[in-house]
């Protein structure tokens, strides 16, 4: 399992240490609390599920829906870059989440 812990803003990893309770990332020099980094089984799980999404929206039978999730989700022909920016910013992630969930809720992609 991966133990490290990632940097919200620009992904670097970051070992926790027992008893720190403050990092700086080396990368970008951003200030963290241990809770504020992103766990790596949640970054992988993270992009495992966007990676899923996607390859659902790509074999739906309406266009619309899959240029509404291209437009405003994952981007058209993504990236294992793409999936991770997406998967460490939590922001960016519920949003990409709550998209699926809206559009797979439509009738039309139903099979």
């Amino acid at each position: 399992m991966n133990t490290n812990r990632y940097c919200p803003d620009c992904g670097s990893a970051i070992e926790p240490e027992y008893g720190k309770t403050q990092y700086v990332c080396p990368c970008c020099g951003g200030e963290y609390t241990l809770k504020e980094l992103v766990p790596g089984w949640v970054k992988e799980a993270r992009i495992n599920q966007l990676e899923a999404m996607h390859t659902i929206m790509c074999n739906t039978n309406d266009e619309g829906l899959y240029l509404a999730w291209a437009a405003n989700g994952v981007p058209d022909c993504p990236n294992e870059d793409d999936y991770e920016s997406i998967a460490l910013d939590k922001e960016a992630y519920n949003e990409c989440f709550d998209l699926f969930v809206k559009l797979v809720q439509k009738k039309g992609i139903r099979w």
